[in-house]
């Protein structure tokens, strides 16, 4: 689900300080290719154990990532569920079906 309003939308920082700042909020830079940088954030729901990620997609506007000094902006926030399972995640029971 695509958040709205968050007033991220258009943010600009360079890679250094958005490494730094995601990290010590929880961030991880998972995902990221040559112009763009996805930083997650890992949520999990108590209750039922279902695990979230709030994402943030941010694209090079000046630079190359291999560059602290890089220029991002933020081009999405959402949040989405986790669907992928590791083997050590699904019950005895069911591993069998696989």
């Amino acid at each position: 689900m695509i958040l709205e309003n968050t007033g991220l939308n258009g943010l600009r920082s360079d890679l250094a300080h958005l490494d730094e700042s995601g990290d010590k909020l929880g961030f991880v830079r998972w995902q990221w290719e040559y112009r763009r940088a996805t930083y997650d954030l890992k949520l999990q729901d108590r209750q039922s154990g279902q695990d979230y990620f709030l994402r943030v997609n941010t694209r090079a506007v000046e630079g190359k990532l291999e560059d602290p000094d890089t220029v991002l902006e933020v081009e999405a926030v959402y949040i989405g569920r986790a669907t992928f399972r590791t083997v050590s995640t699904i019950p005895l029971q069911s591993r069998n079906r696989f």
